[in-house]
């Protein structure tokens, strides 16, 4: 009896796409690798029943990065107001240095 059995899924983020399908690397047993439309409808029912239940991890990720993405920029706005703050600070401090000495 000839079978393959695919008990795992594995997801992937690719952040850019290789330039040559060639620069990816399998091992000794996946030598060949191929891109394809995760909605092509001559894909295997089990190859697209794995996709199926791949796709909610991989949206929470993108989800997830997307909120890492909002975070740091809400983080860097409010270290640049502390900055400005601490700017006009220093400027009043100055201000009131020179009045005194003036």
């Amino acid at each position: 009896i000839n079978s393959h059995c695919i008990n795992s899924v594995f997801g992937l983020v690719l952040h850019s796409m290789p330039s040559n399908i060639g620069d990816i690397v399998g091992d000794k047993q996946h030598t060949d690798a191929a891109w394809f439309d995760i909605h092509d409808s001559s894909l295997h029912p089990y190859m697209q029943r794995k996709i199926f239940l791949l796709q909610p991890k991989l949206v929470q990720h993108y989800a997830a990065s997307q909120m890492r993405t909002l975070e740091d920029a809400d983080t860097g706005s409010t270290a640049r107001q502390q900055r400005k703050a601490s700017r006009k600070e220093r400027v009043k401090a100055k201000k009131a240095v020179l009045v005194k000495g003036g």
